[in-house]
């Protein structure tokens, strides 16, 4: 009796095992024929019998399944997701027999997701770039530019969370990013151009068209993952770190007129103007005949209350660029602070007649202040033409002068500008 129920028991086993696999067998056949919800549907019906399943047999369902879950994903990161899980579960079971598949299982993910990813960079969804980016590295921790790549897309996103974490994995791991280039100048241009691999650069240098084959190594990207922690910290509003890291960059290249600039910026931002001045000296020092130094150092200056200093940075950049408006503009608006103080004195005044003598006195020093304005002002107004602010502030400059002709002709280009109202 014993021996007729262990045979049923057998031949129960092997029906559950045939109807396994034959299931599977339609989901693999449902796949190759696009019908993914069919195979889906296939495969919920081989789980409901996985229990009694042997090792070799688990594992392929899941690489079925993630198979299926791939293929149909499409721009779906969860179904991607669900794929990976899938995979890692087949890795685990760890049938022997089946190491192959599961590796080709992982090799057929990662592209997916290298492909995918790419899509979505170009076509600027980078958050989804990013996210199928660190995917890719978590199945293929080898490949460590998905990392780089993920914490690019990630800080282009405004991912800041994400994208500090993936830069501060790639400062962890040493990485670099250097690889070998394989080089060789052309004949005709005269520029050296690289090549995917040394034996397409044999190629074209024994066809004649290239000389002077070469081997060499990229640029280290070390220096611009610290700049891109630095900054991400700035956003974080971890203002200590940003500058340690920034200096640990600086430290190896001091001279470098982008970095200046980067560090100039974030301490601008952090409302250092002292040592943003500093920073603004050390770029004149290396580019003295850029205009746009002296207009952020004037800025900079206005911003410590050096008003006369300010002016003077201005004038300079408006002698190397003559039709430099915003400098123009800029100490015009320098200038006119002058006036809220005279009109605190004047609204201060009494009735007297000393009162009133003095009250013409201020008066005057006011018209003096829009005298010296006004030049700056109709000077910038012939380089921007539709900038009604500019106009508005004339039309009020010549009300106070008295300039009735100048006041008139600004009264009527302000309402032109705003539409004849």
């Amino acid at each position: 009796m014993k021996n007729i129920l262990l045979l049923a028991g057998i031949l129960l086993l092997s029906a559950i095992s045939f109807g396994q696999k034959k299931e599977i067998k339609k989901a693999e056949k449902q796949i190759k024929s696009g019908e993914y919800a069919e195979a889906m549907a296939s495969l919920n019906t081989a789980e409901e019998l996985l229990d009694g399943a042997n090792d070799e047999l688990k594992t392929q369902f899941y690489l079925t399944k993630s198979s299926a879950l791939m293929k149909s994903a499409g721009a779906n990161m969860d179904k991607l997701k669900m794929a990976s899980e899938s995979l890692a579960i087949a890795k685990e079971i760890g049938s022997s027999k089946m190491a192959s598949k599961v590796q080709e299982g992982y090799l057929a993910l990662k592209e997916s997701l290298e492909t995918g990813a790419g899509k979505d960079y170009k076509a600027k969804r980078y958050e989804m770039a990013a996210e199928k980016f660190h995917t890719a590295y978590t199945i293929s921790p080898k490949d460590t530019l998905f990392l780089f790549n993920a914490a690019l897309a990630a800080k282009i996103a405004e991912d800041y969370d994400n994208a500090g974490i993936y830069y501060q994995k790639l400062t962890d791991i040493g990485y670099t990013g250097m690889q070998r280039q394989f080089v060789a100048t052309n004949k005709d241009t005269g520029k050296e151009e690289p090549f995917v691999t040394k034996i397409q650069r044999d190629i074209m240098v024994k066809g004649g068209t290239h000389v002077k084959p070469e081997e060499k190594m990229t640029d280290s990207k070390r220096e611009l993952i610290l700049l891109s922690l630095a900054q991400i910290s700035t956003k974080q509003g971890n203002d200590k770190k940003a500058i340690e890291l920034i200096n640990e960059v600086r430290a190896k290249n001091p001279t470098d007129k982008t970095l200046i600039q980067v560090e100039a910026d974030m301490v601008y931002k952090q409302g250092n103007m002292e040592r943003y001045n500093e920073l603004m000296q050390e770029l004149i020092a290396l580019d003295p005949d850029n205009p746009d130094l002296y207009n952020n150092l004037g800025v900079a200056s206005a911003k410590l209350g050096l008003k006369d200093k300010a002016i003077e940075y201005y004038q300079k950049a408006i002698a190397l660029k003559p039709d430099n408006a915003g400098a123009k503009i800029n100490i015009a608006v320098l200038i006119l602070t002058g006036e809220a103080e005279l009109n605190e004195k004047m609204n201060a005044l009494g009735t007297s007649n000393a009162d009133y003598a003095k009250y013409d006195e201020y008066k005057e020093e006011k018209n003096s202040l829009y005298r010296e304005a006004a030049p700056y002002l109709e000077s910038a107004l012939e380089s921007r033409a539709d900038n009604i602010e500019i106009v508005r502030t004339l039309k009020g400059i010549y009300s106070q002068l008295g300039d009735d002709e100048k006041f008139k002709a600004m009264k009527t280009r302000l309402q032109e500008m705003e539409g004849g109202q």
